[in-house]
């Protein structure tokens, strides 16, 4: 399928969900994960990097999205070859994602 109308239908979800801080970062994660592996995009995925991080850190607790939040971190570490950050985000990921998730 077309990444571009894959960004388009999750940033049309994004205007739905935009008062849940959660649901709001889950899209933007969303759209990083399809501008990181479609288009190669990594100045912008970081930007969405930096811009989520802010957002999670005022949600109490761990929550489901920063396991995806994690391994879009990751990625992006892994590509640029950044390994302190990539071992670092891997870490959070898999502390923060249930066991039967991993399979």
């Amino acid at each position: 399928q077309d990444p571009e109308q894959g960004v388009t239908f999750i940033q049309r979800i994004g205007e739905k969900v935009k008062q849940n801080d959660e649901a709001a970062a889950m899209v933007k994660i969303l759209v990083g994960k399809i501008k990181l592996h479609k288009y190669d995009q990594r100045r912008e995925v970081q930007n969405i990097i930096e811009e989520v991080d802010k957002m999670l850190s005022e949600v109490d607790g761990v929550s489901p999205v920063h396991s995806h939040f994690y391994l879009l971190s990751s990625d992006l570490y892994r590509i640029e070859g950044k390994h302190a950050e990539f071992y670092r985000s891997s870490l959070r990921y898999l502390g923060c994602t249930e066991h039967e998730d991993l399979t």
